[in-house]
């Protein structure tokens, strides 16, 4: 799987996960938020803010999910997701240059501009 497919997969079918996959997906994304910022006290005092209203977590079966790191994690839940669903033809491609579509609803090709109206 393509790290194009595993993104397209992971924006659009997110709410497949399970309850502790969704858990460790917001908690990987609010830290990486974290991460970016180089003040150490803001950065503790959102840490402190993020874990109060649950979008970071503390769960030791969350974070056993993100042990591995981020990518092995997307590739993980991506490939769980396909697995799972993909009987329901996830992957939407533009039936011209068969690259994936920007969103499941999309009706043209934002690489090559075919349209399927």
């Amino acid at each position: 799987m393509t790290s194009e497919e595993v993104d397209y997969l992971i924006k659009h079918y997110s709410h497949l996960l399970t309850g502790k996959e969704q858990a460790a997906y917001k908690h990987l994304l609010h830290d990486e938020k974290l991460a970016a910022n180089d003040n150490l006290e803001t950065r503790e005092r959102m840490r402190a803010m993020l874990l109060r209203v649950g979008w970071l977590s503390k769960s030791p079966e969350v974070l056993t999910l993100l042990e591995k790191g981020v990518p092995a994690f997307r590739r993980l839940i991506a490939s769980k997701l396909y697995a799972e669903h993909g009987e329901k033809n996830l992957f939407v491609r533009c039936s011209h240059c068969q690259r994936l579509t920007r969103t499941p609803l999309a009706k043209q090709c934002r690489h090559c501009s075919n349209d399927w109206h």
